[in-house]
């Protein structure tokens, strides 16, 4: 799987920018990132881990959507 960007939504903004950067979390996807499937029954279907230019481990949960 391979990410190209983020499709944000009013509520994921609002929890995530809470307490992370949004320019940390795309940072991610120009680091060397990994994926792995998410637990049953969670609010994404994977965890995207990775780290901010800065150095900071980020990890994200993430469920695809209808933009290729």
């Amino acid at each position: 799987m391979e990410i190209e960007d983020f499709e944000w939504d009013d509520d994921n903004e609002t929890k995530i920018f809470q307490r992370i950067d949004p320019d940390e979390v795309d940072e991610v996807l120009d680091s060397d990132y990994t994926i792995i499937r998410n637990k049953n029954n969670r609010a994404g279907t994977h965890r995207l881990m990775g780290r901010s230019h800065g150095g900071k481990l980020i990890t994200v949960v993430i469920a695809p959507t209808g933009n290729p």
